[in-house]
């Protein structure tokens, strides 16, 4: 039981990071549980943790939620899954947590070298006549759903292009309906695929504290942070926790 206290702190770690943004939870959490549990086990938990954290932090958000955004989002995440949970039943072991140390890496020193972008993430709402943007949404859900469904985290093609049109408050709302979407659809590929074991359900009561409080705390914290300092902060968390996973 010594991974007791680790899986409980980096749950808590990770929805504080979502309750905030609106993202990230993935990102941290997967390479830290890929430390201790294989990473299918992981990103099934992960997945779990996600639909737990976002079902606390939906109805803060349920209101500003787009649905011609998020529904056209949605069905190419969902395909996206599939295709990402086919790699990774089928890839080594070994393989899978290489590439997830390099992605959450890539983003984190991303985050760190430019945590923010002037002259882009203005829009507060989405146009009435919003020309390419929902194409490009569905390419970046399709993107992100064959990474969350490899890695677990479906943040970094989905967050790249949420961040280049809309203000962190409107596209944290649409994260957080997305991402609640993809958790229960990517739970129920993994448990389809036949992922996981009897001991999920000890291991999730044990994340279980940590991911309600950090849910609540982050979420009472959302805007008041700057982000730049938080997204830096974020960043440098997510290069550490993927040196970790790759050495």
């Amino acid at each position: 039981m010594e991974w007791f206290a680790f899986a409980m702190a980096a749950a808590f770690a990770s929805q504080f990071i979502k309750g905030v943004t609106g993202f990230g939870s993935a990102l941290v959490l997967t390479p830290l549980l890929s430390l201790i549990w294989p990473p299918e086990e992981a990103i099934l938990l992960v997945t779990l943790s996600d639909l737990l954290g976002g079902t606390l932090l939906l109805p803060g958000v349920w209101q500003r939620i787009e649905p011609r955004l998020v529904g056209r989002m949605a069905p190419a995440l969902l395909v996206g899954q599939f295709i990402g949970t086919a790699l990774l039943v089928s890839l080594p072991v070994d393989t899978v947590r290489l590439v997830i140390g390099a992605l959450v890496g890539l983003f984190g020193a991303s985050m760190v070298a430019r945590p923010s972008r002037p002259g882009r993430g203005e829009w507060t709402a989405l146009p009435a006549a919003p020309g390419p943007v929902l194409g490009w949404s569905a390419v970046s859900a399709l993107a992100g759903g064959a990474m969350g469904g490899l890695t677990g985290a479906s943040g970094p093609p989905i967050i790249a292009f949420a961040q280049h049109y809309f203000e962190p408050q409107y596209y944290r709302a649409q994260l957080i309906g997305l991402f609640w979407i993809g958790a229960c659809t990517l739970t129920a590929i993994l448990l389809w695929r036949g992922v996981g074991n009897a001991e999920m359900p000890i291991r999730m009561a044990a994340m279980l504290p940590g991911l309600v409080v950090g849910s609540v705390l982050g979420g009472r914290l959302s805007g008041r942070i700057p982000n730049d300092v938080f997204n830096r902060c974020v960043g440098l968390l997510l290069v550490l926790v993927a040196f970790g996973l790759m050495r």
